[in-house]
C-alpha cells in the first residue's frame, strides 16, 4: 500500500509541474487503407484509403507526452506560414498546450511526414522539410522567445527535442543552457548527431545506442554492460552532464551518473511501433526527476512508458491511466 500511495503522490506531483519544451516540431500525417492489388503502372501496392489522420510529432509528440501526465505544457518551436503549421497550432491548443511561443517563419516550411498504410503496415514515408541550420536573426528571436517563456510560465522543466531539423543551432543551445542554468531550471535532453556534443551541464541527456555508437565512432551492441560503461563515460568527459540515460530498444535503458551503470530491462510487449517510444521515454524520465522522483522510480516508470506506446500504431502519447496502473503494480 505504501508502494501505491508513493506513485499517487508522484502522479498528483506531476499536474503541479510547468513544462516548457524546445525543439523540432512537425506534423506527422497518416493516410490509411486496404490493398488489394499491385498497380498496372509499376510493380507496387496500391493503397484504397479509408482514413486520414494529423498528430503533432517530434517536439510536439513530447509537449503530447507531458500533457498526457497533467503537467501544464507551453512549447518553443519553428513552424512555417503554411497550412501545416496552421494545423499544427490547432492541435497543440486543442490539447491544451500552450503555443504562445511559436514563430512562424515564411523563409522555411513546416516539417511534415506522411505515413501510407495498408493493413496496418507502413508502406511508404514521404517527407518535406528544410533541415538547413537558421539564420542568425531567427537565432536571436529564438532566445528572446525563450527569456519571454521563461519568465511568463516560471518553468521547472525544459526539454529539448532535437531532429536535426536546423532550430537547435550551437549559438541556439549554449543560450537555452545559459538561462536555464541562471534560473535553476531542470534541463533534459534528447539528442541527435549534429550537436551532440553541445549540450554541457543538462541534468538529463537521452542518446539511443545508436547516436551514441556514431557520436563516438563505436559499434556497441548493447549487450556488454562494462563496454557500455566505459562509452557513456568517455562521453561524459567530451560533456560533462548529471545522468546519462541510453536506451537500448528491445534490451530497455541504462542510466550512468558517472560512477556506476544501472539496467533496466524491457518489459515484455505486443510491439505494434516504435515510433515516438523516445519521445514517451524522455518526457516521463524528465518529469519525474524534475518533480523529485528518486532515479530508479523515474527510470523504471519511464522504461514502461515507453513499453506502452509501443502498442500502438502510429505516433501516440501514453495513457496516463494506464501507466499510473502498471506503475502501481510493477514499481
Amino acid at each position: 500500500m505504501k508502494k501505491q500511495a508513493e506513485i499517487r503522490d508522484l502522479f498528483e506531483r506531476f499536474a503541479s509541474m510547468r513544462a516548457l519544451v524546445i525543439g523540432d516540431l512537425m506534423l506527422d500525417s497518416y493516410l490509411w487503407g486496404e490493398v488489394d492489388r499491385i498497380s498496372p503502372e509499376s510493380p507496387v501496392p496500391v493503397v484504397d484509403v479509408r482514413g486520414e489522420d494529423h498528430r503533432p510529432g517530434g517536439a510536439g509528440n513530447v509537449a503530447l507526452n507531458l500533457r498526457a501526465l497533467g503537467a501544464g505544457v507551453s512549447i518553443l518551436a519553428l513552424i512555417g506560414e503554411d497550412e501545416a503549421g496552421t494545423l499544427l497550432q490547432e492541435l497543440l491548443e486543442e490539447a491544451g498546450i500552450d503555443t504562445g511561443s511559436l514563430i512562424r517563419s515564411g523563409s522555411r516550411p513546416s516539417t511534415r511526414k506522411t505515413r501510407i498504410l495498408g493493413r496496418n503496415q507502413q508502406m511508404i514515408r514521404i517527407d518535406r522539410e528544410d533541415r538547413s541550420p537558421i539564420a542568425s536573426k531567427l537565432e536571436e528571436e529564438v532566445l528572446g522567445r525563450l527569456q519571454q517563456a521563461i519568465d511568463n510560465s516560471e518553468p521547472d522543466l525544459i526539454l529539448i527535442q532535437d531532429y536535426n531539423k536546423g532550430l537547435l543551432s550551437a549559438n541556439v543551445i549554449r543560450g537555452i543552457a545559459e538561462m536555464a542554468g541562471k534560473h535553476g531550471i531542470f534541463i533534459a535532453v534528447d539528442p541527435k548527431r549534429n550537436n551532440f556534443f553541445e549540450y554541457r551541464g543538462v541534468d538529463l541527456f537521452k542518446p539511443n545506442l545508436k547516436e551514441l555508437n556514431d557520436s563516438l565512432g563505436y559499434r556497441l551492441d548493447g549487450s556488454d554492460q562494462e563496454a557500455l560503461a566505459s562509452a557513456l563515460k568517455t562521453m561524459r568527459e567530451r560533456m560533462p552532464h548529471r545522468y546519462s540515460l541510453l536506451t537500448l530498444s528491445s534490451r530497455g535503458m541504462a542510466l550512468f551518473d558517472g560512477k556506476s551503470l544501472r539496467h533496466f530491462a524491457a518489459h515484455p510487449r505486443q510491439v505494434a511501433d516504435v515510433s515516438g517510444a523516445g519521445d514517451t521515454v524522455i518526457a516521463v524520465a524528465a518529469l519525474a526527476l524534475a518533480s523529485g522522483c528518486d532515479t530508479e522510480r523515474a527510470i523504471g516508470l519511464a522504461n514502461l512508458a515507453g513499453g506502452l506506446v509501443c502498442e500502438k500504431v502510429g505516433v501516440v502519447p501514453v495513457d496516463n491511466g494506464k501507466l499510473r496502473e502498471e506503475a502501481e503494480k510493477m514499481l
